[in-house]
């Protein structure tokens, strides 16, 4: 997928970035046209040929993290989903998909939708003069429910990735992304009907190591009133987070444990060690939620969304801005600006390998050194980060593998650390 907007970065050491794009490549709000959640498998054929239907794959959402010097890491999976206050402010998108093809590449369409599945009947309705639009150099598809339908898995992955490289197809561009292998455990806690999950397994795509789904015009189609609308859009912002606790007791290694958390130049170990050793002293105190370990304005973010005065600079803030605002007390709004932004990943950070620590900066660089996303390391597979700049989005604890699986499939694709250099 073609992000909508990437930060190009040179490898270091480098002089200055030009002007920079910022802008996280996973989906934004339903007033942009597109909504991402994150995912894994290809799934079943049109319903002609469908198995019958298999219960879902029940997913564990509780495990612990690797051995470390970050401690004993307890680890639970939960979704996070939009208010419904924030879902009704957008404008209800439009129940017809709408394919926007330039008209110089309208000859090659029949091929390709062939070979993505599509019968020639269909192609041929799609295609007929009387049944597209044009609004000047874009030629504009309307498929039916059945004709998306008859799209298989892998030629709906290509064909979409065709879409994909012209913006006018925003759904295509950010579609949900799941990292579950099965879209029914994705959205088991959602609400959503049968038929709608059952949909929405059937028209998932392979998306690198992940699944997606882009037809939300047609499940909106499938709504029997507009409140089950406004739930399907919700349930598009659906996002996979972690809620993290350290464990501790008298064997716990407080001095390493400590070391770990203040990054070794005891950043904020006047706030942590009391915590901490209280905990591993008292019976059935056992456990600290991690978000008490980060700094002053990730632990005010933290599972929050966006609220609408964060606009202020005419923009929201996404991944980069909240790596880059990590170890900040209050928000630095000057790192919105692009030219600002990049020169500060230039001079204030220097290039690491792994083992990465506690407060790392990770960029997720394309073939072309533009870097897609970004995140904070914070332990083993654990990370701080905000995929997104809207309000839909909120900031979270995720995985390295959701991340991965989201950000480095297509070919080229890279992860690099970086380090921010301590002040003389």
């Amino acid at each position: 997928m073609a992000p909508p907007g990437s930060l190009p970065m040179p490898r270091l050491p480098a002089l200055l970035i030009a002007v920079l794009a910022l802008v996280c490549a996973v989906p934004d709000a339903p007033a942009e046209g597109g909504l991402r959640l994150e995912g894994g498998i290809s799934i079943g054929a049109p319903p002609s040929a469908a198995p019958p239907p298999q219960p879902a794959v029940r997913h564990n959402p509780a495990s612990y993290a690797r051995p470390g010097p970050w401690g004993r890491l307890r680890k639970v999976e939960i979704f996070l989903e939009a208010s419904e206050s924030v879902v009704a402010r957008f404008p209800m998108p439009a129940p017809q998909t709408t394919w926007a093809i330039p008209s110089t590449e309208l000859d090659a369409v029949a091929e390709r939708l062939a070979q993505a599945g599509m019968r020639a009947p269909s192609i041929r309705r799609l295609l007929d003069p009387a049944n597209r639009s044009t609004d000047k150099s874009l030629v504009r598809l309307h498929p039916l429910p059945d004709e998306i339908e008859q799209l298989t898995p892998q030629g709906r992955a290509r064909w979409y990735a065709e879409l994909a490289t012209y913006p006018e197809n925003d759904y295509a561009r950010t579609p949900m992304v799941m990292t579950l292998p099965d879209p029914r455990e994705w959205f088991r806690t959602s609400g959503l009907r049968p038929e709608l999950l059952a949909t929405i397994q059937r028209l998932s795509y392979p998306f690198g190591e992940a699944i997606a789904f882009s037809d939300i015009p047609l499940l909106l189609g499938m709504a029997e009133s507009r409140s089950e609308a406004l739930a399907i859009l919700k349930a598009a912002t659906r996002t996979r987070a972690l809620l993290v606790k350290l464990e501790l007791d008298r064997s716990s290694d407080l001095a390493e444990i400590l070391e770990y958390w203040t990054t070794g130049l005891n950043l904020r170990r006047k706030d942590i060690e009391p915590m901490l050793t209280a905990i591993r002293d008292v019976e059935g105190a056992e456990r600290l939620d991690v978000v008490h370990l980060l700094p002053a304005l990730a632990r005010k973010l933290l599972y929050t969304y966006p609220a609408p005065e964060m606009a202020r600079q005419g923009v929201l803030p996404d991944c980069h801005w909240t790596s880059l605002n990590f170890f900040n007390s209050h928000e630095d709004d000057f790192l919105l600006e692009d030219r600002i932004a990049a020169d500060a990943l230039v001079k204030e950070f220097r290039a690491v390998s792994p083992p990465y620590r506690f407060g790392d900066l990770l960029l997720f660089l394309n073939d072309r050194g533009e870097a897609v996303h970004s995140a904070i390391y914070l332990a083993d597979d654990i990370v701080f980060t905000k995929n997104g700049r809207n309000t839909t989005r909120p900031w979270i604890l995720s995985t390295l593998s959701d991340l991965n699986g989201s950000y480095l499939h297509a070919s080229g694709t890279r992860m690099e650390g970086r380090r921010r250099i301590p002040a003389p």
